[in-house]
């Protein structure tokens, strides 16, 4: 931690890609990211599997790379390490409280700190990780430039209402269910389990804006954020009917995103039964 941010930005990088050509050694890991690419990416076979395999381990090693560095870096830096869009969407969101929907694309976290830096006030809700003291330190990296975090536990679900409350940004992930409040529907053709949390929380009237990041060219990452979305019940259905289809459309918007950005997607653990033929 000390080190790393002297380095410079192409040598860090570089450092990445060579420990994801070595992590594929691990059977575990080349099953897992062989088996997700295969529904986010299917028409990717062999040697080509391979490399994207390699890259998706490659980003997130960037991923928490740049976080080691984010207390090193300036606010100016911080916001030229970006690009944006979309970011007058989340500045009306902060005016009444709402939710920020991403999947774990890209340098999401990263990111969000650099939302901080714009000054907006940013809230992550992460899953606990052991040990404590690990989470402590990522807690501390991810709050360098003034983002807040809860820990997903018994309280968070206060916790998350009173940052709505307090008219605060709470950034949520729609692709991976960490807080054992999963709904299984179709993702990418096949079930899974999903989080349901999100959609539950828009149904209650909190303002959505969903948003998309990822790694384009050599190094630059982007943030997207998309216009503010409000969900509502349908007449006929049921709360858990409309659950599930505001869950839907969450999730179809974020695998427009993740099918674009295959290789940005970093998630390393199995999200669905593995198949012989993946």
């Amino acid at each position: 931690m000390r080190w790393l941010p002297r380095f410079p930005n192409w040598l860090v990088y570089a450092a990445c890609d060579v420990c994801a050509l070595l992590a594929l050694f691990s059977p575990k890991l080349r099953r897992n990211t062989r088996s997700n690419l295969a529904r986010v990416a299917p028409k990717t076979r062999g040697l080509a599997r391979l490399y994207v395999q390699s890259r998706v381990i490659a980003n997130v090693l960037r991923h928490y790379a740049d976080l080691v560095r984010l207390p090193a870096w300036s606010l100016e830096q911080m916001r030229q390490r970006f690009d944006y869009s979309g970011l007058e969407h989340l500045q009306a969101l902060a005016e009444t409280g709402g939710l920020l929907v991403v999947a774990h694309t890209g340098a999401f976290s990263t990111g969000l700190s650099v939302l901080a830096a714009h000054g907006l006030p940013v809230v992550l809700v992460v899953e606990a990780i052991e040990p404590p003291e690990y989470l402590q330190l990522v807690k501390e990296l991810r709050e360098a430039h003034g983002g807040e975090l809860i820990v997903l536990g018994p309280n968070a679900g206060r916790e998350v209402l009173k940052a709505l409350r307090a008219k605060k940004i709470v950034v949520l992930a729609g692709d991976r269910d960490l807080a054992s409040q999963a709904i299984k529907i179709p993702f990418f053709g096949e079930l899974a389990d999903v989080p349901i949390g999100p959609a539950r929380l828009a149904l209650r009237g909190w303002p959505v804006a969903l948003g998309s990041c990822a790694w384009f060219g050599a190094n630059e990452p982007f943030f997207r954020v998309d216009p503010i979305r409000y969900f509502k019940a349908l007449p006929d259905e049921t709360a858990d009917q409309a659950a599930e289809r505001v869950a839907r459309e969450m999730l179809s918007y974020l695998e427009t995103w993740i099918v674009r950005w295959p290789a940005s997607w970093g998630v390393l653990q199995p999200v669905w039964p593995e198949r012989a033929n993946d």
